[in-house]
């Protein structure tokens, strides 16, 4: 019997872990992701580590992948398995900030403590040697190294890897294009547990589909490939998210909403603050910038600077795997002096003057646009483009460019607040204007994920089962999961048509199905 439980984004978003348990508790543990709350780290783990074997990402973003050096640090030894752009945005990007976390909150506190602004200081769980030793120990890789060469961590889409390989228990999984950044991915598990076979696929987080779905335009999502839907005809259970489980997206051109909000703010001779995330959002409204740029679109006096170190790894990480990226960005690679990472109208941060620096010229610079991390307004560049003078100067216009989740301060933003707090307790009044970009989500809205279940089982292919077929919704807040339920079994996904849906529970375990062997 194949257990699942999921312990944190159940009726919820961030913080993704789902184990997968066998009858003889050897364990597998899927994405160990932050949560986005106060005090997480010191908090104990929802779950022993004991019998967990490997740890599989899905995908490098921190609330999939936040708390792995947590986790390493709490007793688990096992290897980590992810795809190759995945191990490298993981490696190059994510675990070493989450490692570097502590010392940078702590430096700040020490410089402003010099001003007189005292902040607390953080307990030192972990730092950048622990972080080294799980990259060089615990994540696998595919082929080993020319000689020479350093060895390139991960593993290749839809290529089939022995997990686990105990006396009751055998696991193979198979990584597949998820669409949702580069080296995202949906696993299939093929598993024998004592003689008894099943699969288990995972599709969180899934990207936008290719599905052509009547009535339901979907947007133009540059640089990654669409998920990919060729899977075998006898998976018994899959996973999916529900982030927009209630939602469809909008059939706007974000170019158009882009162009808009940029002539918009030249007309002011403001700053265009962009809150984007460092791994695809950012080079998303690159690729935007650029189209823009050739279509003759952008004012003539308006200069963008991308302002973000991460974004730039990412790129130079996403250009080292093209393989995994649709034709026409790879064609828009051809030119490696004008393509939509590098035009005369963009210039990155490592010749970017400091923030501060920049908006005190004012007028010297003005109009101009920013793109910075974070997405939310928490933290990274965009808190300093913020705190010294973004918010006050009413010519300036801040995009927010996704969700927002409750409590940043990005949040506080899009719903009108005016008294912006900061971490030292400062407070600063917004006069600058606030607009809102849809149509660049990276999730599947629920077309798209009703589309990608039929995908894998009909309800018509489910009733000729001899085994109930179940999908399992999670990673969506709770009125998002239950209206994924709802839509399905109105589609069909009933128990009288041997298919069940089924809304996770924090710590739950469910029964994932089987088949017998043959």
């Amino acid at each position: 019997m194949v257990t699942g439980t999921e312990y944190t984004a159940a009726e919820d978003v961030a913080g993704s872990k789902l184990i997968l348990e066998f009858s003889d508790l050897e364990k597998i543990l899927i994405d160990m992701g932050m949560e986005y709350r106060d005090g997480e780290f010191e908090d104990p783990i929802p779950f022993p580590t004991t019998g967990i074997n490997n740890l599989l990402l899905t995908h490098p973003h921190a609330d999939h992948i936040g708390q792995v050096i947590k986790l390493c640090k709490a007793g688990f030894k096992g290897g980590i398995f992810t795809p190759y752009a995945s191990a490298d945005i993981a490696t190059k990007i994510q675990l070493p900030q989450q490692a570097n976390n502590f010392w940078m909150h702590n430096k700040r506190a020490q410089d402003l403590a010099k001003k007189g602004i005292y902040i607390p200081r953080k307990k030192v769980l972990w730092g950048y040697r622990d972080f080294k030793n799980i990259r060089d120990t615990q994540f696998r890789y595919f082929e080993e190294p020319e000689e020479g060469k350093k060895v390139q961590l991960g593993f290749p889409y839809e290529t089939p890897i022995e997990i686990l390989n105990k006396r009751d228990t055998k696991v193979t999984a198979t990584f597949y294009e998820a669409g949702h950044i580069p080296g995202s991915s949906q696993i299939l598990l093929e598993i024998e547990d004592k003689g008894v076979k099943s699969k288990i696929l995972t599709s969180f987080d899934l990207g936008r589909t290719d599905y052509h779905i009547k009535g339901h335009p979907i947007a133009d999502t540059p640089i990654v490939k669409a998920p990919h839907t060729d899977f075998p005809e006898d998976i018994d259970s899959m996973v999916i998210e529900a982030t927009y489980g209630n939602k469809t997206h909008s059939g706007d051109d974000p170019r158009e909403v882009l162009e808009d909000v940029i002539n918009h703010t030249a007309k002011k001779n403001g700053q265009l603050i962009i809150g984007a995330f460092s791994i695809m959002r950012t080079h998303m409204l690159q690729y935007y910038l650029y189209d823009l740029d050739l279509q003759g679109k952008l004012p003539d006096n308006m200069h963008f600077y991308v302002t973000s170190p991460g974004a730039d790894k990412c790129g130079r990480i996403m250009l080292k795997h093209q393989q995994d990226l649709d034709e026409e960005a790879i064609k828009r690679f051809i030119d490696k002096k004008d393509n939509f990472f590098y035009f005369d109208r963009l210039t990155h941060h490592n010749k970017v003057q400091q923030t501060k620096d920049a908006l005190a010229q004012g007028d010297a610079i003005n109009p101009c646009g920013w793109l910075a991390s974070s997405g939310m307004f928490q933290g990274g560049r965009i808190e300093r483009l913020l705190r010294n003078g973004g918010l006050q100067d009413p010519r300036n216009t801040i995009l927010a460019t996704g969700y927002q989740s409750p409590g940043t301060r990005g949040y506080d933003l899009i719903n009108g607040a005016t008294k912006i707090p900061f971490l030292d307790g400062g407070i600063i009044e917004r006069k600058a204007e606030v607009r809102r970009m849809h149509g660049l989500s990276g999730h599947a809205d629920i077309e798209e994920l009703v589309a990608h279940v039929k995908n894998v089982c009909t309800p018509e292919e489910s009733r000729r089962r001899d085994k109930m077929f179940r999908v399992y919704v999670k990673h969506g807040e709770k009125e998002s999961c239950w209206a994924v339920k709802a839509r399905l079994e109105k589609e069909g996904y009933v128990r009288e048509n041997n298919a069940e849906v089924v809304v996770m529970k924090k710590g739950k375990s469910y029964d994932f199905g089987y088949r017998k062997a043959a």
